[in-house]
């Protein structure tokens, strides 16, 4: 798989799915066993926009008991992600997160994205993907 992002050039997105202000949920691992923290978490306000050179995705999470952090992945193909930005999760009930990436290229002309959830006990979870078309300047 070819390199997602390389440094120092700039994107412009253009969103064609429902990534403004979408509620979303958690979709569990296949493995059948959920962590009671990740059970209770509740994602919602998942968006993303252009900003200077790159974008900013943000998102708000309420029940975030016991969870330890949240990565932002990207993907090429919608199969493969790989964490780009990690964000800890602070000890608070609620809280609202966002990962920018500047100065970045995107190669491929499609790319997704997704909130990996990694509670205390190192369960994962991930919310859905979505996609977005870039158009390089």
């Amino acid at each position: 798989m070819k390199t997602l992002l390389t440094s120092f050039a700039t994107a412009t997105l253009i969103i064609i799915s429902a990534t403004a202000h979408c509620q979303t949920s958690v979709s569990f691992k296949e493995t059948g066993a959920t962590s009671p923290a990740i059970a209770a978490l509740n994602i919602s306000n998942l968006n993303v926009k252009p900003a200077e050179n790159g974008f900013k995705v943000s998102w708000e999470a309420k029940n975030q008991f016991q969870i330890a952090r949240f990565e932002l992945q990207l993907s090429e193909d919608g199969n493969h992600f790989s964490t780009v930005k990690r964000r800890a999760c602070p000890a608070a009930v609620n809280g609202k997160y966002e990962a920018v990436l500047n100065n970045t290229i995107i190669l491929a002309s499609e790319v997704y994205y997704r909130i990996k959830i990694v509670s205390m006990d190192g369960e994962e979870a991930f919310t859905e993907s979505y996609r977005v078309k870039t158009d390089s300047k």
